[in-house]
């Protein structure tokens, strides 16, 4: 009877327990959607600035077909892990769709020792690599950075770093106009835009600084602020989520068409 009544109440235990965590869909990678909650209030949300539409191809466009994609991919970090194990998540973010409507996304789930995430662009032929190739996307793409889609390519470039969060919510704050001239480790740069976003992965506070030249993304800063903000997913690996405090920058290169970090 004692022993029945043990497993009754283990089984009803082990019932709360499974009723206290909400699984992400099956698709999500490495993350268990447990929600955790902080006393700090997370940044104000605003509506994605869809302002601005990407004109319309003169021709077609068609993508590669995802094995394609995963060959391409492989190619890339041939050197690193030979036959790479990938697989994509396709995303259908709407700033992604308001600047390439006639691109796909994914983030690419790189099955290093580790596991790596990387956000993927494929577009008529060619495959891009987030955040390295985002001014050769919008080369191809055929247009350029104005007044009025700086903060749509702002919030797109900052969505393409980052990996597996990007398949949780990532809201931005209002951005703020700003003339900042600042040395950056032995160089100036001039920032013209800031804005702030959080992750529901680890509650991740980040303020992003970016500047513009000749009609592409120039130079990029971002650093984070706080973490464990609102109402949060734990990150599923420790140290997976830089400090607070920990700074990043950007940097396009025009001589290799590429960003890359400094």
């Amino acid at each position: 009877m004692k022993t029945a009544y043990a497993m009754a109440i283990g089984l009803l235990t082990v019932g709360l327990l499974a009723c206290s965590i909400t699984e992400l869909p099956t698709a999500t990678p490495g993350l268990t959607k447990t929600i955790l909650s902080s006393p700090t209030t997370a940044p104000t949300p605003t509506a994605p600035r869809l302002t601005w539409q990407a004109p319309t191809p003169a021709g077609p466009v068609t993508p590669l077909p995802e094995s394609e994609v995963i060959v391409r991919i492989r190619e890339r970090y041939k050197r690193y892990a030979d036959g790479l194990a990938v697989e994509l998540f396709p995303l259908s973010n709407p700033v992604f769709f308001s600047l390439f409507p006639t691109t796909q996304f994914y983030c690419a789930e790189l099955g290093f020792m580790t596991p790596r995430y990387q956000v993927i662009a494929n577009r008529d032929d060619r495959v891009y690599f987030m955040p390295y190739d985002f001014n050769r996307l919008i080369l191809d793409t055929g247009w350029r950075v104005i007044e009025q889609n700086e903060v749509q390519v702002a919030q797109a470039f900052a969505l393409g770093t980052l990996g597996l969060s990007i398949l949780t919510e990532n809201t931005f704050e209002e951005p703020i106009r700003i003339h900042e001239e600042q040395e950056e480790v032995w160089r100036k740069v001039w920032y013209t835009l800031k804005i702030k976003s959080w992750s529901e992965e680890g509650g991740v506070v980040k303020e992003w600084k970016f500047g513009f030249r000749d009609r592409l993304l120039k130079w990029v800063r971002v650093e984070v602020v706080d973490k464990y903000v609102g109402q949060y997913i734990p990150e599923p690996v420790e140290g997976h989520i830089d400090l607070v405090g920990h700074v990043t920058r950007f940097e396009y290169q025009e001589d290799i068409g590429e960003i890359r970090v400094w």
